[in-house]
C-alpha cells in the first residue's frame, strides 16, 4: 500500500534558531572588528580596539539582533524562503548602513571608524544573512537537480501553468518526504513554451500530451486546473486521458478545509468529471 503523502509544514526546530541565534551575535561582532582592522590597515602602528571600536561593535551587534527580530527574520521556514526574505534582509543592513553612515558624519570618524570601514562591514552583514538564510533553501534546490536522488519517486506532469500549478511543484520540491518529482508542465497556451517553475519546464500541450508522457516517462498527470472552471477542465481532461496514465485533480475550493493546495488534496477523476455532470 502506498505511503500517505505528506504535507505537514516543516517549521524550524527552536535549537536551531537559538544555534542562528548565537551565530549572528557571534559573526557580526566578528564582521565588525574585521572591518575596522581591514580599513585601518596600516594607519597604526598596531591595531588595537579601543574602547570606543568595541562599543560601536556591540552597538551593531544589539541594532542589527532588533531589526531581525522586528522583520520577523528569527521566524522563517528557511526552505522556503524566497524574494520577500531577501528584501527583508536588505532592508535590515540598509537601515543599519545608515544609522552607521549617521554616526560617522556627526562623529567625525572618531575611533578611526570611517565610510569605508561602514561600507565593508555592510557588505560582510549582508553575505552572512544571506548564506545562512538561504543555504537551506540552496541545499534542497542543488540535491533536487544535481544529486539524483529523486530516481525513485513517481514521476507526473502538471498541466496548467498557474498559481496552483506553482503550489504543486514548490510541495514536491520542498517536501523532503514527497514521493512525486515534477518532470514537465503541460500548457496549450503556447507564450509559456519553455517557462520555468522551479526548474521545471513548460515542454508542451494537452493536444500532444501522448508523446510528452513517452519522452519524460511520466507516470501521472496531476491537472491543476481549478474545477470551478469545469469547461475547460474537461476538454483537457479528455485529452489527457488518452496519455494512458493515472489522472488526478483539483477539488473544488468548497472541498478543502483550509484552502490550502498540496499535492494530498488532489483526487482521482470520476466519470462525473469527463462528462460534465453535477456532482
Amino acid at each position: 500500500m502506498a505511503k500517505k503523502e505528506t504535507n505537514a509544514v516543516q517549521f524550524t526546530a527552536p535549537w536551531k534558531i537559538a544555534l542562528l541565534f548565537i551565530g549572528d551575535i557571534l559573526f557580526m561582532a566578528c564582521a565588525a572588528l574585521a572591518a575596522f582592522w581591514l580599513t585601518t590597515w596600516g594607519k597604526y602602528e598596531a591595531l588595537t580596539i579601543t574602547w570606543t571600536v568595541g562599543v560601536w561593535a556591540i552597538a551593531n551587534v544589539a541594532v542589527m539582533i532588533a531589526l531581525l527580530v522586528l522583520f520577523g527574520l528569527y521566524s522563517l521556514i528557511y526552505a522556503t524562503v524566497g524574494l520577500p526574505e531577501l528584501f527583508q534582509i536588505f532592508c535590515c543592513v540598509a537601515i543599519s548602513a545608515v544609522v552607521n553612515l549617521i554616526f560617522v558624519a556627526f562623529s567625525g570618524g572618531m575611533g578611526g571608524i570611517g565610510y569605508l570601514t561602514v561600507l565593508f562591514y555592510s557588505f560582510l552583514l549582508f553575505v552572512w544573512l544571506f548564506c545562512s538564510r538561504f543555504s537551506k533553501r540552496a541545499f534542497v534546490l542543488l540535491r533536487t537537480i544535481f544529486l539524483n536522488i529523486t530516481t525513485n519517486k513517481t514521476r507526473v506532469l502538471i498541466v496548467g501553468c498557474n498559481n496552483d500549478a506553482f503550489t504543486l511543484i514548490r510541495n514536491m520540491v520542498f517536501n523532503e518526504k514527497s514521493r512525486y518529482k515534477a518532470v514537465g508542465i503541460i500548457e496549450d497556451d503556447s507564450r509559456y513554451f519553455g517557462k520555468r517553475i522551479y526548474d521545471v519546464r513548460v515542454v508542451g500541450t494537452t493536444y500532444n500530451i501522448q508523446e510528452v508522457v513517452k519522452k519524460y516517462n511520466a507516470q501521472e498527470i496531476f491537472v491543476a486546473i481549478p474545477a470551478e472552471k469545469k469547461a475547460a477542465q474537461r476538454e483537457m481532461l479528455q485529452r489527457c486521458r488518452d496519455a494512458g496514465c493515472p489522472l488526478r485533480l483539483l477539488p473544488e475550493l468548497s472541498q478543502m478545509t483550509n484552502g490550502e493546495i498540496t499535492v494530498s488534496k488532489l483526487r482521482p477523476v470520476r466519470i462525473e468529471d469527463l462528462l460534465g455532470r453535477e456532482q
